[in-house]
């Protein structure tokens, strides 16, 4: 009998330590955000260090070939679409993966963008199923890109409106 009270008052000073600490931690939050301090954004970033990098890439265009965010057009024309951060040799870089189909033809893209100093970013290789293409291969393969989302998404609009 005694072994089983001290297990009970055993757990009831883990639940009141825990339950302190958690009331502390809501509080340093509350008065962290009251202060300015983005906490969500801070352990968002502790979490997921490149989800910053991606969303900009998501959001921003190819200017050359639409105005459209590249992650509207990507993930419109991909199935299983997947963006990735990473490091290497002291660059960074957001990388697309996804499949596409068609009647016409099926394939798997690689998407590597280069995050530059000057905030701006660079297609770095691009690559469908596997294949690496050359930058002129790869210009034309974008423009083809850009203009089957414009001609697919057109379609998709008469279509919905008539």
């Amino acid at each position: 009998m005694g072994a089983g009270k001290t297990i009970l008052n055993g757990m009831n000073k883990f639940y009141s330590f825990m339950t302190s600490l958690g009331i502390i931690v809501l509080v340093v939050w509350f008065i962290a955000s009251w202060m300015g301090v983005d906490v969500q954004g801070k352990i968002e970033e502790a979490v997921e260090p490149g989800k910053k990098y991606v969303e900009a890439i998501k959001a921003s265009s190819l200017q050359q070939y639409s105005t459209e965010p590249l992650g509207e057009v990507l993930e419109y024309l991909h199935s299983e679409p997947k963006w990735t951060y990473s490091e290497s040799n002291g660059k960074k870089f957001v990388e697309f993966s996804g499949l596409y189909y068609s009647e016409m033809e099926n394939y798997e893209l690689q998407l590597k963008f280069e995050l530059l100093d000057n905030g701006t970013f660079e297609v770095s290789y691009v690559a469908v199923d596997g294949l690496l293409l050359g930058n002129m291969e790869a210009g034309l393969f974008l423009r083809k890109t850009f203009n089957d989302y414009e001609t697919i998404r057109q379609a998709t609009n008469q279509i919905n409106n008539s």
